[in-house]
């Protein structure tokens, strides 16, 4: 997938979550309404967001900083599941503890540019997916898997 410059500068929603440096609380119904209300375009700014169970249902270009925007997974939860989606980016963003980073079922699009850590079972999995791209992420201590393609 490609995108001109000034798509890019001129779409999509920046997220009005503020991160919390210390993870002082669950930004996950935050952060989940901020995906649901995203057209197109959710840019995540820098910090650390504590939390679980995440969906992503349809088309997004998800956006982080780099290095600096830190998804921290619950104990036991995947971070963050996308499913039934043609079209899903994600970019620039750290999968950070909880039992699964990623976890993709009937989508495509482009897994880019990530960091995954110390997931206790699997940083991404994709089942059954269509035209997905996975490259140039970043696996460091996974438990049981790094990426599965199945």
């Amino acid at each position: 997938m490609k995108f001109s410059r000034r798509s890019l500068l001129s779409a999509g929603t920046v997220l009005t979550v503020t991160p919390v440096a210390a993870l002082a609380g669950d930004q996950t119904h935050k952060l989940q309404k901020a995906i649901d209300d995203a057209k197109g375009v959710l840019r995540l700014p820098a910090g650390k967001y504590l939390v679980s169970g995440l969906r992503i249902a349809s088309n997004l270009q998800l956006e982080g900083v780099g290095g600096s925007t830190v998804l921290v997974g619950a104990p036991g939860s995947t971070i963050l599941t996308v499913e039934d989606v043609d079209r899903i980016t994600i970019r620039g963003v750290t999968f950070e503890g909880g039992d699964n980073g990623v976890m993709l079922r009937n989508s495509g699009g482009a897994i880019c540019d990530n960091e995954f850590r110390g997931q206790e079972k699997t940083a991404l999995q994709a089942l059954d997916a269509k035209g997905l791209e996975i490259s140039s992420n970043h696996v460091h201590d996974i438990g049981n898997n790094g990426i599965q393609v199945w």
